[in-house]
């Protein structure tokens, strides 16, 4: 199933360290403008629609592989 992760552009470095850590190195990922959380509804509404053309294109390009064991790791066994 197609996915990609939406996440704050602060923590760019975070989020790679996380996704390779559960074996995902190359874990498709949108970054949005930051802050997030003291935004309006309509800022947030432009924020979404700023990325929605590349959580699309992450969505319909070929994701990378999964490695063996990764979905254990994600799952925390």
């Amino acid at each position: 199933m197609a996915s990609v992760a939406v996440l704050s552009d602060a923590f760019p470095a975070n989020a790679r360290a996380q996704a390779a850590q559960l074996g995902l190195p190359a874990a498709p990922a949108v970054f949005v403008a930051h802050p997030i959380s003291d935004q309006t509804d309509a800022q947030l509404l432009a924020r979404a629609e700023a990325v929605g053309p590349a959580v699309a294109d992450a969505l319909t390009t070929a994701a990378p592989a999964i490695p063996a064991g990764a979905e254990d790791a994600a799952c925390g066994s």
